[in-house]
C-alpha cells in the first residue's frame, strides 16, 4: 500500500505543465513534508529569520545576508536608517509602482512592455537569491531556466487532482519547496489561481502581481499585465505593521505556505506601497458584509478608501477578462449594488473572427474561455459585450482588468490581477452565504483619465504619474448584430 502523504513532482514533456502524480511512477523526485523545527544549513534560504546588510555605504550594490543571528549591537539605529536610505536610492529599479505590459515576442516594439527575464534580474543582471511564487499553471524546468538553479524558491501551485491532493508544503529538492493549498470542498469550480511573485535580490524584494501563469505561452504568445514595485529589506522586523503586509501574510497563510516563510515578510519595508491589495480566499462566509474582506466585497471596501471618489456617480464599469464562466445579469447587478452604484457594465471579450485572425488562431485561444452553454443562456448579458482593439497586433489578451468611469470626473480606479470576471473568482451571495471558490490576488490602483488614456496616480509629484500601458484601447466598440463571441463547446 502506498503512503498517501508522498507525492511526486514532474514536468510533462507533452504539456509543459507541472503535475503531481501517483507514486507508482518512476524516474521522478520524491517530495517529503517540510520540517520547520530543523533549520537548513544553507545561508541563502527564504525560511531563515533575519536579514541584515553587510556591504559598505560606498559600494554600488549592497548585499542581503540571511542569518539566524541579530546584527551586531554596535550598529546604531542611526547608521541603520542611513544604510537603508542609501539602498533605496541605489538599488531600487522600481522604487515607485509600475504597471507593465507583457507583450510576448513583440515586447521590443511596445512601449511599457516587460519580459520575465527582466523581472528575474536587476541592474547588473543579478538574479534573485530567493523567490516566493504562486501560479495556476507552471513549467518548472522553464522557471528554473529563467530564475537560475541556485535560487531558493517556494512555489504555490494549483493541484491537478483536487480530490486526491494533500494540502501542505513538501520538499522537491534542497532548493525548492512545493506548496499545495486547501481548496473549497464540494465545489465543482475551485482553483488556486493567483499570480504573485516575491523576489529576494541583494538589499530589496521585488513584488510582481500579474495575470500571467509561469508557463512560456503566457509570456511569449499572449498579452498579460503586471504590477511591479521594489521594497527595501530591513535588518530587523518592521514593528510598524502595514495593511499590505498583513494581507499578504493572511493570503499566504490560507495558501498553506510555511510559517517560517511568512516570517520573512516581516523584514520587508512596504511603507512606499501607495495602492491596495484585493484578495480572494475560498470559503463559505457569513452574509454580514462587515465580516467579509475577500472578493468583490473586499474590492468595494477598498474603493471606498479612495477619498477623491467619494460621492461620485459611476457612469460605467469596464470589465476585461479572459474567462467569463457562467456570467449572468443577476450577479453583475450584485457587484454594482455592492459598489453603491447604478451604472452600465461593459464586458470586453474577443469575437470569433478576432480569434480566428489572431497570430496563433484558435490554437492560441485555449485560455480565452466562454462556453456555448453559458452564452446561450437567457440570463447571459449579451448586450453588454464589446470587442477589443488590442495593443499588440495579432495577440489576444489573458489579462484581467476592471476599471471605472465616473460622471463629470477624471478620477478613477483600476483592478489588475489574477481574477477573471467570474463568480468563482469574485464571490457570489446566495440565500444562505457569501461563497468564494478561488484563490486570487490583485491590486487596486488609484488612477485618472488624461487625453484618452488612463494614468497611474503615484503621489502628489506629477513626474511620478504616467500612462498605464494596457493590452487594449479604452475606446471600446460594441458588438454588432453580426458579431459572435469566441466560444467553446465544452462545459
Amino acid at each position: 500500500m502506498s503512503d498517501p502523504k508522498k507525492r511526486f513532482f514532474q514536468s510533462s514533456s507533452q504539456t509543459n505543465i507541472v503535475h503531481v502524480i501517483s507514486d507508482s511512477s518512476s524516474d521522478v523526485s520524491i517530495i517529503s513534508p517540510v520540517r520547520f523545527k530543523k533549520k537548513p544549513k544553507t545561508k541563502q534560504n527564504i525560511n531563515s529569520r533575519t536579514y541584515h546588510t553587510t556591504q559598505k555605504l560606498n559600494s554600488p550594490i549592497s548585499t542581503a545576508i540571511i542569518s539566524d543571528k541579530e546584527p551586531s549591537p554596535s550598529k546604531t539605529k542611526k547608521k541603520l536608517k542611513k544604510r537603508i536610505k542609501v539602498e533605496v536610492h541605489i538599488n531600487l529599479e522600481y522604487n515607485e509602482a509600475k504597471v507593465l505590459l507583457i507583450a510576448g515576442s513583440h515586447n521590443n516594439n511596445i512601449l511599457g512592455s516587460i519580459q520575465i527575464d527582466q523581472l528575474f534580474s536587476c541592474k547588473g543582471n543579478l538574479k534573485p537569491t530567493k523567490a516566493l511564487l504562486t501560479t495556476y499553471m507552471m513549467d518548472y524546468e522553464w522557471v528554473r531556466e529563467k530564475i537560475g538553479n541556485e535560487a531558493i524558491i517556494v512555489i504555490g501551485c494549483h493541484p491537478p487532482d483536487i480530490k486526491e491532493h494533500t494540502p501542505g508544503a513538501f520538499n522537491l529538492n534542497a532548493e525548492t519547496v512545493f506548496v499545495s493549498p486547501q481548496l473549497l470542498p464540494d465545489s465543482r469550480y475551485t482553483s488556486y489561481h493567483p499570480k504573485l511573485m516575491l523576489l529576494w535580490f541583494d538589499g530589496f524584494v521585488r513584488m510582481v502581481i500579474s495575470s500571467a501563469n509561469l508557463i512560456p505561452g503566457d509570456w511569449e504568445s499572449i498579452q498579460n499585465s503586471a504590477f511591479v514595485q521594489d521594497f527595501p529589506l530591513l535588518s530587523k522586523p518592521n514593528e510598524n505593521d502595514t495593511v499590505v503586509k498583513s494581507q499578504l501574510i493572511d493570503f499566504l497563510n490560507h495558501s498553506q505556505f510555511p510559517e517560517s516563510t511568512l516570517s520573512a515578510l516581516q523584514y520587508i519595508d512596504f511603507s512606499s506601497f501607495k495602492h491596495q491589495l484585493v484578495t480572494a480566499v475560498p470559503g463559505r462566509y457569513s452574509k454580514d458584509i462587515k465580516d467579509n474582506k475577500y472578493g468583490y466585497v473586499g474590492l468595494s471596501k477598498s474603493i471606498k478608501n479612495i477619498k477623491q471618489l467619494n460621492n461620485l456617480k459611476m457612469e460605467k464599469l469596464c470589465c476585461q477578462s479572459s474567462s467569463l464562466g457562467f456570467l449572468n445579469l443577476f450577479w453583475i447587478n450584485q457587484i454594482i449594488a455592492e459598489l453603491g452604484q447604478a451604472c452600465q457594465a461593459q464586458i470586453l471579450f474577443p469575437t470569433q473572427e478576432q480569434v480566428e485572425n489572431s497570430e496563433l488562431g484558435p490554437n492560441g485561444a485555449g485560455s480565452v474561455i466562454l462556453t456555448e452553454r453559458a452564452f446561450n443562456s437567457k440570463y447571459f448579458p449579451r448586450y453588454s459585450l464589446y470587442k477589443p482593439d488590442y495593443t499588440t497586433p495579432g495577440l489576444l489578451s489573458h489579462s484581467k482588468i476592471i476599471y471605472s468611469k465616473y460622471t463629470d470626473s477624471e478620477n478613477a480606479w483600476m483592478y489588475l490581477g489574477s481574477a477573471n470576471f467570474t463568480k468563482s473568482a469574485w464571490g457570489v451571495f446566495t440565500t444562505k452565504e457569501y461563497k468564494i471558490s478561488n484563490f486570487e490576488i490583485g491590486v487596486l490602483l488609484n488612477c485618472y483619465y488624461h487625453k484618452n488614456s488612463i494614468h497611474l496616480y503615484n503621489g502628489t509629484d506629477p513626474k511620478k504619474n504616467y500612462q498605464i500601458p494596457l493590452p487594449f484601447s479604452i475606446n471600446w466598440q460594441k458588438y454588432s448584430t453580426q458579431d459572435k463571441p469566441w466560444t467553446l463547446s465544452y462545459d
